[in-house]
């Protein structure tokens, strides 16, 4: 995993959930970069949560326009793939490389 820690700067990089049909972003895998101001504005976010926002919702809300995508099959493989019989939500269209 050390190849991280040479991309750009950016607040957060995360893998998206490929398990999911709506294309948010996944809290398996998060590359931050520290910083007070990052800091504070996931705190807002967690102080002005709903009852049923998680850290998932929480990441989406604040970095879903401002995050560098990791690829998930290297980085994110849910353990519920094993039993499953289609991988076609993990491996992604044949066309992607």
């Amino acid at each position: 995993m050390d190849e991280l820690f040479f991309l750009p700067s950016a607040p957060i990089a995360m893998p998206r959930a490929y398990w999911l049909t709506n294309r948010i972003f996944s809290s398996l895998v998060m590359l931050v970069e520290p910083s007070n101001t990052e800091f504070a504005r996931v705190q807002n976010a967690v102080d002005h949560r709903s009852s049923g926002d998680f850290d998932m919702e929480i990441v989406n809300t604040v970095y879903s326009d401002n995050c560098i995508v990791l690829p998930h099959r290297h980085y994110a493989l849910l353990t519920s793939e094993f039993r499953s019989h289609d991988h076609s939500t993990f491996l992604g269209s044949t066309e992607e490389a």
